[in-house]
């Protein structure tokens, strides 16, 4: 095995990040939000409210305050879920990113940050027939596609 010094593992632990599939309160709709134009990493790309860990903070915490950063939803917190995770690279350093699907309490949309251009509820059905994105989009349905599994997400075919 490998043994790091804490330099190294301060370093590779900065770039673990939470993400969260937002399922309505009626569970026909996930909240999919698009990077702003002045987004450093990809404008244009489609993705769900995310964030790195930030100290030693858990990823409870900070995916919560994500939620509230960028979407300002109110959510079930007992509803929150593990889901998967995914790997991808920002600005060429590897980024570990585990996704957590919750319900919402309320479906108001409520933006308090410049991160996301765009944030809107969409179906299963319109995320798989959405085309043009940027972004780690295979891994986006992925996460879809087990929170449907999971029975947290209904898949109909229109909205």
């Amino acid at each position: 095995y490998t043994i790091f010094s804490k330099a190294t593992m301060d370093d590779h632990l900065r770039y673990i990040s939470v993400a969260a599939l937002i399922v309505s309160k009626d569970r026909n709709h996930f909240l999919l939000g698009v990077r702003g134009d002045g987004d450093a990493f990809k404008p244009g790309s489609v993705v769900f409210p995310s964030g790195r860990l930030e100290g030693d903070e858990t990823m409870r915490k900070r995916i919560f305050a994500e939620i509230a950063e960028e979407v300002g939803i109110p959510v079930d917190e007992g509803s929150l879920t593990y889901i998967g995770e995914c790997v991808f690279k920002r600005q060429e350093i590897p980024v570990n990113q585990l996704c957590f699907a919750v319900v919402a309490t309320d479906d108001t949309i409520a933006p308090r940050s410049t991160e996301l251009n765009t944030i809107k509820w969409m179906t299963v059905a319109d995320f798989k027939k959405a085309h043009a994105c940027q972004g780690y989009v295979a891994e986006l349905h992925g996460f879809v596609e087990e929170t449907v599994r999971r029975g947290l997400l209904n898949n109909h075919t229109s909205a």
